[in-house]
């Protein structure tokens, strides 16, 4: 992205045993059985440049030092460049914030669009927490499914929440009022909690959800009877799309106006990204993080702890003043100072969430318009995952002009609000879509994709998806026992209760443990099994 002339150079973890750092010098050939075999020639032609070889051995410490200055160096460019572009797209200095949720949260208040927006504590910010859902993710009704043979497109809507902010009315002004007589038409807003006694009409994707008991967000039909919390966009969206009836209980309003800023902001962030992505220009980049990050900072969840560094000499006094509020303590090793990790106060935690809130139902909005109208045309779909559908190819210009028909607007396209076909493959010339697709989960799913090259052969790829599990590992796993088809893998895990047991080391990766008392240890064996019912 930034153009650096660099690469990732080779670091054979596992020869740092404590036992291998204290001898140092260790022989050729010794070192060399840690390495990948394709990587062998790269790493001695490191050591000699380094001047790592003497007599035979490798001084393993004097590579380590040269590796980690590389990275060093490689972080130091990629930092500049990045200052230098964001100060070139808004002016800002990165240098300010530590994160890029604080950098666009920061760049939407120079803008003016939380002019007359009020932060919240205490119990409304609490109580609006709870109306905090994020995107959908999920198989059709929940359950697993496999296609062969198919023509599959990821229909995926462009920019999602940039989109959402684009579309809201604005964000909400002044400060959150207690509901004593629900009177919904009256507010610009509303944070409710409801009771559920009737939905008229089911969904395979349904609209509303409730957190099971071991706290998964499950998006399910049967929620009569169920205590959720709402604003005002969900509420409208559950009874246009659900036909729901409801209850009130309590809840909080907003009715001193909306602040519009936010809307011209997202669509100026949009075009510039779309300006210089066209041009190539790297600068596109940090118009999209403007973007992409600009609303996760307003619902930020409170901290909850600190941690703290004594020294060995203060303990009894700081333990006196602090019994009360202290989680852990650890004593370090070889150190004179303990580890300390205190319990810390929330009531004085502001933050925006009914902005976050009303961006996350207003783009599901967008979800739902879509998916509730192809289920009602009966077109199939598989799996959704936040901004993305799993759809029949062959309906996605019908859904289209469906869309066109009842909304009267333009669904496919390459501009907010609006969807297009997204598969990635290197080399494709021509449209690219699913061959063979199994879902087993929510973010768990493969396709093979198929398309062809400038010459017109086929070609062929996958699409592989699998929370806690890498693509590596996945790979790994199906090159050791299936021939090297992940599609095979899949239907493994699809027709086998028991699952299967992925090796996230890959065999010879590393994983670092970063204990309390700040030691690290390398982890030799790192396995998962996954199974789905």
């Amino acid at each position: 992205c930034f153009n650096l002339d660099v690469k990732k150079e080779i670091m054979p973890y596992s020869l740092y045993t404590e036992e291998n750092v204290k001898i140092n010098n260790l022989d050729i050939n010794y070192c060399l059985s840690f390495v990948d075999d394709k990587d062998k020639d790269e790493y001695l032609e490191n050591c000699k440049k380094w001047g790592c070889i003497k007599d035979g051995k490798i001084d393993i410490l004097r590579y380590a030092g040269e590796y980690c200055y590389m990275d060093c160096i490689t972080l130091k460019n990629g930092y500049e460049t990045f200052q230098k572009l964001v100060d070139e797209a808004t002016g800002q200095n990165i240098n300010d914030y530590l994160t890029l949720a604080s950098m666009a949260d920061d760049y939407l208040k120079k803008n003016g669009c939380y002019d007359g927006v009020y932060q919240i504590s205490g119990v409304p910010r609490h109580f609006i927490q709870n109306c905090v859902v994020g995107g959908r993710c999920m198989t059709s009704q929940n359950k697993k499914h496999k296609k062969m043979n198919c023509k599959i497109s990821d229909f995926d809507a462009v920019s999602l929440y940039p989109s959402a902010m684009n579309r809201m009315d604005g964000f909400l002004k002044g400060r959150p009022k207690v509901i004593k007589n629900f009177e919904p038409e009256k507010y610009d807003g509303y944070f409710i909690k409801i009771k559920i006694t009737k939905i008229k009409k089911e969904y395979n994707f349904p609209c509303a959800s409730v957190l099971t008991d071991d706290g998964i967000r499950d998006f399910t039909n049967d929620l009569v009877g169920e205590e959720v919390y709402m604003d005002k966009v969900g509420l409208e969206d559950l009874i246009n799309f659900q036909g729901v009836e409801y209850e009130f209980i309590m809840g909080y309003y907003y009715d001193e106006g909306r602040n519009e800023k936010i809307k011209e902001t997202m669509r100026h962030l949009f075009n510039q990204r779309l300006k210089f992505k066209k041009e190539k220009n790297p600068i596109q980049m940090v118009f999209k993080e403007l973007m992409n990050s600009s609303y996760g900072k307003s619902f930020m969840k409170p901290i909850e702890t600190e941690k703290q560094y004594i020294k060995k000499s203060n303990w009894e006094t700081f333990l006196e003043r602090n019994y009360n509020n202290i989680r852990t303590a650890v004593e370090l090793p070889n150190e004179k100072m303990i580890r300390v990790e205190t319990i810390k106060t929330i009531d004085t935690h502001f933050n925006n969430v009914h902005i976050g809130v009303e961006i996350l139902s207003m783009s599901k909005r967008i979800m739902y318009e879509v998916m509730t109208l192809a289920e009602d045309k009966k077109y199939n779909m598989y799996i959704t995952d936040t901004d993305s559908i799993h759809i029949d190819s062959d309906k996605v210009e019908l859904l289209g002009n469906d869309f066109k028909e009842k909304y009267g607007r333009t669904l496919i396209g390459n501009d907010m609000g609006q969807f297009h076909t997204d598969f990635e493959l290197d080399g494709a010339e021509k449209e690219i879509f699913a061959v063979d697709s199994v879902f087993l989960g929510k973010k768990c799913y493969c396709d093979r994709l198929k398309s062809q090259d400038k010459e017109g052969k086929d070609i062929y790829g996958y699409h592989i998806r699998m929370k806690g599990v890498p693509v590596d590992s996945i790979i790994y796993k199906a090159n050791e026992e299936f021939n090297g088809d992940v599609i095979k893998l899949y239907n493994k895990l699809y027709e086998d209760p028991d699952g299967l047991e992925f090796d996230l080391l890959c065999g010879s990766r590393v994983r670092f443990e970063f204990n309390k008392d700040m030691t690290i240890n390398n982890k030799s064996e790192f396995k998962r099994r996954v199974k789905f019912k």
